[in-house]
C-alpha cells in the first residue's frame, strides 16, 4: 500500500510542481514500484510512453489514453479504489509530516468528485489533489 506516487501522484506520483510548496522525497522502493506499475499500465492501456512521462512531470492530459493511464496507475499502486477515489493508504506517504492532516482533508474534499464514469472520476480526483495538496512528492 505504500507504493503510490500520485499521486499524486497522486497521486499524487507527483514530481516537483509549485516551488512554494514543501517537498517530500519518495523512498526509492516507492518510486520503483510506481515505475513498474507505469510500465504495466502502458501495456494494458495502449498509452504512449509520452503519457507516462507527462504524468510524472505533472502534466495530466485530458485525452482518453492519459485518463486511462492515470486510473490504471492509481489502481495498480493501491492508492485508489475501483470507483476512482483516493484511499487512506495514500496518507502513509506523509507519515511524520506536519502536513498529514491537511493532506487528509484534501483527499476528503477531492474524493467528493463523482463524474459519469470511474475513469473521469479518477482524473478529476487526481487533478484536484495536485492543485490543492499543501505539499508535493518528489520523484
Amino acid at each position: 500500500m505504500l507504493y503510490f506516487v500520485v499521486a499524486l501522484s497522486v497521486l499524487s506520483v507527483v514530481a516537483l510542481g509549485d516551488q512554494s510548496k514543501p517537498v517530500i522525497h519518495l523512498p526509492p522502493i516507492v518510486l520503483n514500484v510506481a515505475k513498474e506499475a507505469a510500465s504495466t499500465c502502458l501495456k494494458e492501456t495502449g498509452a504512449s510512453q509520452e503519457v507516462s512521462d507527462n504524468f510524472f512531470k505533472l502534466k495530466f492530459g485530458s485525452d482518453p489514453d492519459s485518463k486511462n493511464f492515470i486510473y490504471c496507475l492509481c489502481r495498480k499502486t493501491n492508492y485508489a479504489d475501483e470507483d476512482g477515489h483516493l484511499n487512506e493508504a495514500l496518507l502513509t506517504l506523509f507519515e511524520g509530516n506536519e502536513h498529514k492532516d491537511a493532506v487528509a482533508k484534501v483527499i476528503d474534499t477531492c474524493n467528493k468528485h463523482q463524474e459519469s464514469n470511474k475513469i473521469d472520476t479518477m482524473y478529476k480526483t487526481v487533478e484536484c489533489f495536485y492543485k490543492n495538496t499543501p505539499v508535493h512528492l518528489s520523484v
